[in-house]
């Protein structure tokens, strides 16, 4: 999976589905919240974004809204020069704010900080695997993540008031028997890897397209390295968690693993309903040294050359994205395969 598609579904995972839901329900209890209450505790980074309150190449803005948090075991300035803001700029980009909870539901952070927590686990326990898939000691990356700078996200994705037959943007393809509305764009992920939970346990219109380069062509018959824009649904596994891989373990295994473009799409029938997903973000500490070379020939050999320089993976997170942003460049999640280089 990880070489092929960098998508898969982990089930006896450990993480309850009381807690899961307790988490979901609250997020849903939020944004059921009054809009000028959920104002109060707005921020791009670590609290509420509104539906129409940030505009980016992944997320149309009058398609979702947001709640986020980060680190929830209390970090802070007395935690060492790492978490001081004041000490770098690294640390102000990540630590700068505290996370902000809302009052309401009641119960709301109690229920998310134990979520977070359990994703936690699940994350280590699968970095641990991962490094044993390569060749490595199974403890290899935990000095790597053991601060790491990770965001849990709710996203909400309202129903669409839309009339398609007259939808004639790039954000509707017309096909032979439906149209397609891309709530999320075509992208990557910046992390080593996503976890996701979804409310009604169906991955409600998440697709991915594989890259089927190398793998003799794709199923129609097309030539060896044709690219085929072929989305493939999610499908739902009862009781399992959604992982997909990010820009930063495909460098980290020189592109021997896949982080593969994905979105999310509302079809005619979908675009009364009412979503909701759970998202952990996973990413390093953010001044881990990203370095194919850690794992020798299993990833960078003769056949397989080394592709991408050493660098830290805080230069890859969706936190810098928002400085680069700022500064008017692209948004690397939405370069294609060949393009999305290690992110100069």
């Amino acid at each position: 999976a990880c070489e092929r598609v960098g998508f898969f579904v982990v089930i006896n995972h450990g993480v309850s589905d009381a807690r899961a839901r307790d988490a979901m329900a609250a997020a849903r209890g939020f944004f059921a919240r009054p809009l000028e209450e959920k104002m109060k505790i707005a921020s791009l980074k670590k609290g509420y974004i509104p539906v129409g309150g940030c505009d980016n190449a992944v997320r149309p803005t009058n398609m979702h809204e947001k709640y986020s948090c980060s680190r929830v075991d209390g970090v802070d300035a007395v935690s060492g020069p790492y978490y001081d803001a004041s000490a770098s700029p690294d640390a102000a980009l990540y630590f700068g704010e505290q996370n902000r909870w809302p009052e309401s539901p009641s119960g709301f952070r109690e229920a998310w900080e134990e979520y977070y927590r359990a994703m936690e686990t699940l994350a280590s326990r699968l970095m641990r695997m991962f490094a044993l898939a390569l060749g490595a000691d199974a403890h290899h990356f935990e000095t790597r993540i053991d601060k790491h700078v990770t965001n849990l996200v709710a996203l909400r994705y309202p129903p669409l008031d839309l009339d398609l037959d007259a939808r004639a943007d790039a954000d509707a393809d017309e096909g032979p028997d439906e149209t397609i509305v891309e709530r999320v764009k075509p992208h990557t992920d910046p992390t080593t890897l996503t976890i996701l939970a979804f409310e009604t346990g169906e991955a409600g219109g998440l697709q991915v397209l594989p890259d089927r380069r190398g793998d003799g062509g794709d199923a129609s018959g097309s030539d060896a390295g044709a690219e085929v824009d072929e989305w493939i649904d999610v499908p739902s596994v009862a009781g399992g968690l959604l992982v997909n891989l990010g820009d930063v373990m495909r460098f980290w295994t020189n592109d021997a693993w896949k982080s593969t473009r994905h979105r999310v799409v509302a079809r005619r029938e979908t675009l009364a309903l009412d979503r909701l997903s759970l998202i952990f973000f996973h990413m390093p500490n953010y001044d881990a040294v990203v370095d194919a070379g850690d794992f020798g020939a299993a990833v960078v050999n003769d056949a397989r050359p080394r592709k991408y320089p050493a660098f830290k993976s805080g230069e890859r997170s969706h936190f810098n994205q928002l400085m680069r942003d700022e500064e008017g460049l692209p948004d690397r999640q939405t370069l294609k395969e060949g393009t999305n280089a290690r992110g100069d």
